[in-house]
């Protein structure tokens, strides 16, 4: 059963609606699916992995730089933060990149570190 017309891929970068700090207006912000285009066939939602461009990030051992954020479609320098969520594919969701092939690799080893696969 085909869920949407827009398949997205693992990798894939888009800009999603967000509640602000204060809940009163929502914004837009990247997130990266991590869900595999067949799951995302199959199912209702994406696996989404939050982006920051917040430089404060840096800090933390628990966090994924995008070397190439420029083609992934982002604004600035960015990270990739622990936060995972779903989102439904009926959700206003903008594609505005893909991340490079070896940003797409150390993504894939972020996430077994950070799920405790190793």
């Amino acid at each position: 059963m085909m869920i949407s017309t827009m398949i997205y891929s693992f990798g894939d970068v888009l800009l999603v609606p967000f509640l602000s700090n204060d809940q009163s207006k929502p914004s837009k912000r990247p997130v990266i699916v991590i869900s595999s285009s067949s799951c995302n066939q199959r199912h209702e939602n994406l696996i989404v992995i939050a982006v920051t461009s917040n430089s404060k990030a840096t800090l933390s051992p628990d966090s994924l730089v995008i070397s190439d954020w420029q083609r992934a479609g982002l604004q600035g320098p960015s990270l990739v933060k622990p936060v995972v969520k779903t989102l439904p594919h009926n959700s206003k969701l903008k594609e505005i990149g893909s991340l490079l092939y070896k940003d797409k690799q150390a993504l894939q080893k972020f996430l077994t570190q950070i799920i405790g696969m190793c």
